[in-house]
């Protein structure tokens, strides 16, 4: 046959932009639709422009909610469910949450089911010397990421509770996809990322990257080392998701409700005034009593994903854990060189976390370091977020709990 069904929303936006449509995003209750546009190889590239974009809408909210619930950011506005997530007490009914746990599964889903797809429209050689191949892979597993670790456990697709750890291995899995074939690419194929175009030896260090972040998030701080331990792979590297001016969807959240509208301010730790390229901050004015970010200052600015930076901090804390302060010094002031700063003389554990906070702000992992060093930030507060009441309600393995 060749007329297949679809059984989510997704596909028939990306459907509709391939056919030059503009319709709203809806992804509650998917419906069985024709795809059989999508099973041409024309429609590859535009899929995996959809992948890219659903991730994208799903990081910012990554930022936002695991802002708040981190203190990374404070609540200032009128919106009741960031005031939660702000508090440290978010119900499983929390409507910001549910629809934002709704994006982070839509981004995942959507970037295994272009695996799949490109496998079935190409075969599986064809795929696998295919760079958007590759893409899909990546941003498969940066989503899988995010569910990991925003949530403790997680079903996939409907199934039962999977534990973080295999969430966790199957981003491994993507990354791993994407190292064993980038070194058969041919040469000159490149992905065009808005203002970046990315070769394969980037897309290769990208995986290798988001490989290590997921083994050092699961506790495997040898295995993320060995991932990253090649410093000459991550130079200069930075994969951005990108937005833009173009539609509301496509906008940055995170700078229209921590920039543009005081919905959202700088918590207490970010309240730093010495480090201005990597936490710029405004300090309160008269007419602003609050700390403002001004890390992304319109519609349009973009947001890393990855950068050669967390390379250089995974180095530096596999050297920590061998007492080798030398080396980890090294790598911390290779990053605050590059940021502008003068260098430190000594490094410790807390230093290192220094480094993190600074470096990694407002990019949705400051939630995983408060975990991963056991701050006493957490006593008394969630560590993670519920699942929600939805997933609750009509997932059959979960029993309503």
């Amino acid at each position: 046959m060749r007329e297949k069904v679809l059984k989510t929303a997704i596909f028939m936006v990306l459907v509709l932009v391939y056919l030059g449509c503009k319709q709203s995003l809806q992804v509650e209750n998917p419906n069985q639709i024709i795809d059989e546009n999508l099973n041409q190889s024309t429609a590859i590239g535009p899929m995996i422009t959809g992948v890219a974009a659903d991730f994208a809408y799903e990081y910012q909210w990554t930022i936002i909610c695991s802002g708040l619930l981190s203190n990374e950011l404070i609540h200032i506005g009128s919106f009741p469910t960031f005031k939660e997530m702000a508090d440290g007490q978010v119900q499983d009914n929390n409507t910001t949450m549910e629809n934002w746990y709704g994006f982070v599964q839509r981004a995942r889903w959507v970037a295994e089911n272009a695996v799949e797809r490109i496998k079935k429209i190409v075969g599986v050689d064809s795929a696998k010397k295919m760079i958007e191949y590759a893409m899909a892979h990546i941003y498969a597993g940066y989503a899988l990421i995010h569910l990991a670790d925003m949530w403790d456990g997680s079903p996939i697709d409907g199934g039962p509770l999977l534990p973080r750890d295999s969430i966790y291995n199957r981003a491994i899995n993507h990354f791993t996809e994407v190292i064993s074939i980038v070194d058969n690419l041919p040469a000159g194929r490149t992905f065009k990322n808005g203002h970046q175009t990315l070769n394969k030896d980037q897309v290769k260090a990208i995986a290798y990257l988001g490989r290590a972040r997921a083994k050092l998030f699961k506790g495997d701080l040898a295995g993320a080392y060995n991932d990253v331990a090649n410093p000459a792979l991550f130079t200069g590297l930075r994969f951005d998701a990108v937005y833009s001016e173009n539609t509301s969807r496509e906008n940055n959240l995170v700078y229209i409700y921590a920039y543009d509208r005081p919905e959202v301010a700088v918590g207490p730790r970010h309240q730093i005034t010495d480090d201005p390229q990597r936490v710029p901050v405004q300090p309160p004015t008269a007419g602003r009593p609050y700390w403002r970010q001004a890390k992304y200052t319109s519609r349009a600015s973009d947001i890393a994903i990855a950068k050669w930076q967390e390379a250089a901090l995974i180095r530096a804390e596999y050297y920590l854990s061998q007492n080798n302060t030398t080396a980890a010094l090294a790598e911390i002031n290779s990053i605050r060189s590059a940021a502008g700063l003068t260098p430190v003389a000594t490094v410790d554990v807390n230093t290192l976390r220094e480094e993190r906070k600074r470096e990694f702000f407002l990019e949705g992992m400051y939630l995983q370091d408060l975990r991963r060093f056991n701050d006493p930030f957490l006593t008394g507060r969630m560590a993670f977020f519920p699942l929600g009441r939805r997933e609750k309600d009509t997932n059959p393995n979960l029993g309503g709990k």
